[in-house]
């Protein structure tokens, strides 16, 4: 009789610290084990060992050379093993993770799959391991994904370290995945998030306008593109601007507000925004309005020169009434060069 894998049963709801540390040790050890995600079961081992990633392969009767997905604990992990992800990855992370979504990304190398699963267990395992956790579904190549232990050791027990139940999974369909490297995102299997939410988020431009306070130019060209684009109905571009020196939450200046409420634009209720990476990273196109501001984004984020265009407006701050006035002017007038971008956009 063939040897029975050991099952530890954990909470999904309040997983047992010490049993998460049992199942980590079996990781770190270079054993290979059966998780519960909120999608499917998995199989999987530790990414940086070449040989539970072969064992894994072997168990599943999978080739060797097609890569397997790597499991991560935190949406950040991702920039830890991808190459410069693209600006439309931020948006799909912040939209679907965690969640049933693998996202194919660029590396230094080649590319890779990477997952950040909607279940406390399988999260809490990976952080414990203190690594990231290549994995596939939990049974043979070509058979029906696995959504509880006793469909996942049907086949694979007595041929794992470990096998954690966790209860049935939450989802019980296979994650969908989207290559992301190539200029057009690609869909190469549809699972519980379908092709209409993805290209929701696929679809929309992000626009960031950058200043030094945020409380003049930036705020002048993020209301007047928003009234230009309502007025004509375009609903797939989200605006946005922000400060390299802002003090968070601070109003846009007395003449600001008057200027842009002529142009029947109301920013009273508006509050400052300090630039971040985040926000440079998930901009498709950057407009500053001086050449200052593109040196301090490129000195946050060294590689995203090529999404960043200055539009030459000089600082209004502590000026009249009427200088605002020729210096929204000249906001205005980059407006057509700003639309022609947005239009010629291609998401890379």
């Amino acid at each position: 009789m063939s040897k029975k894998t050991k099952i530890l049963k954990i909470s999904p709801q309040i997983p047992e610290t010490k049993k998460i540390e049992e199942a980590a040790e079996i990781v770190k050890k270079g054993g290979v084990l059966i998780f519960p995600t909120e999608a499917v079961y998995g199989v999987g081992g530790d990414f940086t060992n070449s040989e539970a990633i072969q064992r894994i392969c072997q168990i599943k009767n999978r080739p060797s050379d097609k890569p397997l997905t790597i499991h991560i604990a935190d949406k950040n992990d991702a920039e830890k093993l991808a190459e410069n992800p693209p600006a439309v990855f931020y948006a799909l992370s912040k939209t679907f993770w965690p969640g049933p979504l693998t996202l194919i990304l660029e590396t230094k190398k080649s590319s890779m799959g990477l997952r950040f699963p909607d279940n406390k267990i399988a999260q809490k395992l990976i952080k414990e391991s203190g690594t990231f956790l290549s994995a596939s579904s939990a049974n043979l190549a070509g058979a029906q994904p696995p959504i509880n232990l006793d469909e996942a050791l049907k086949d694979l027990d007595g041929l794992v370290d470990l096998a954690v139940d966790g209860g049935k999974s939450k989802i019980g369909t296979a994650s969908t995945i989207l290559d992301l490297t190539s200029l057009e995102p690609k869909i190469l299997r549809e699972g519980p998030i379908n092709k209409e939410e993805l290209n929701k988020v696929i679809r929309q431009k992000r626009v960031l306008f950058v200043c030094t306070g945020n409380t003049c130019r930036s705020i002048m060209a993020e209301g007047l593109l928003k009234k230009i684009l309502d007025e004509k109905q375009k609903k797939d571009v989200k605006i946005f601007s922000a400060g390299v020196s802002a003090l968070e939450g601070m109003s846009p200046t007395r003449q600001t507000i008057e200027i842009l409420h002529r142009e029947g634009i109301d920013v009273s209720n508006y509050t400052t925004k300090v630039l971040t990476e985040e926000m440079i990273k998930s901009a498709d196109v950057i407009f500053v309005m001086q050449e200052y501001h593109k040196d301090v984004i490129l000195r946050k984020v060294d590689w995203v020169g090529k999404r960043i265009f200055v539009l030459d407006v000089p600082d209004p701050i502590g000026r009249p009434l009427n200088i605002y006035q020729d210096y929204f002017e000249i906001v205005k007038g980059e407006m057509g060069k700003v639309l022609k971008r947005i239009a010629n956009m291609v998401k890379p």
